[in-house]
């Protein structure tokens, strides 16, 4: 399962995952949606997923995958907030912008 899965989160995907979330928007108190597409995606690559509504628009989102045997672990931990859009924006802040290999977005 385990190859499976990394068979599947290459550089193409990562970037394009990344370009989906920056365009969800999810200032504090916001997150709900991001959220949302989280466990949508955690489910799709097979983990075992949870979701915790914490505050209202504030959910938690937990996934795991297993391994066939007692082994080491790693333990990921992130968060889905942003902080509000400010100006001085040279581009809209919910649409990734990449240049000189590098993604530009609110979130990134």
């Amino acid at each position: 399962m385990i190859e499976d899965l990394l068979k599947k989160i290459d550089d193409s995907y990562t970037i394009k995952q990344s370009a989906e979330m920056i365009a969800i928007p999810s200032v504090v108190g916001e997150e709900a949606d991001l959220a949302e597409y989280l466990w949508n995606e955690l489910e799709s690559l097979g983990l075992e997923t949870e979701l915790h509504v914490i505050e209202k628009g504030r959910p938690n989102i937990y996934g795991k995958l297993k391994g066939s045997d007692n082994g080491r672990r790693l333990h990921f931990n992130g968060h889905t907030d942003t902080v509000p859009v400010v100006d001085g924006w040279d581009t809209d802040p919910f649409k990734p912008v990449t240049n000189d290999n590098k993604m530009y977005g609110l979130g990134s």
